[in-house]
């Protein structure tokens, strides 16, 4: 029973901590962001009238969409991995010790706050960029 009642207050803290007022609102720029992304790229399409231009610009929207994406992907992996240390760290120092370090627990589930927070952002902007990738590969099609 107890273990269950600690479980709760867990989930209701890391509930209110992804879904605080700064976290929302940092989603929200997220996507005004991207929606200003995807009206400047359709601005752009619709001032365009020669289908070699349309080209360079579809084949320039990919290699952005790749070099974020690569560069997104590879900061999750090191904020995955370092989750991975800290927590193996705090695993030895309990081993040699026989205690435990409440503070750097604390760390360690904060550090996980914020991998998920940056998970949620990491969606939004796969999801936009995904429309993105969609708007540059039909205009590639419908120019050739």
């Amino acid at each position: 029973m107890e273990n269950n009642k600690t479980t709760k207050e867990e989930l209701n803290k890391r509930s209110s901590i992804l879904w605080s007022g700064s976290s929302i609102m940092g989603y929200i720029w997220d996507v005004v962001i991207n929606i200003i992304l995807i009206l400047i790229i359709l601005s752009i399409y619709s001032s365009i009238h020669d289908s070699a231009s349309v080209i360079i610009v579809s084949l320039s929207i990919f290699i952005y969409l790749s070099i974020v994406s690569i560069g997104a992907q590879l900061s999750q992996g090191l904020i995955k991995n370092s989750i991975r240390t800290t927590f193996l760290f705090n695993k030895i120092i309990k081993e040699i010790k026989k205690e435990t370090d409440e503070n750097l627990e604390n760390e360690i589930e904060g550090v996980g706050f914020a991998l998920e927070k940056i998970h949620i952002k990491y969606i939004i902007n796969s999801i936009f960029h995904f429309i993105v990738f969609v708007i540059a590969l039909l205009n590639l099609i419908s120019s050739l």
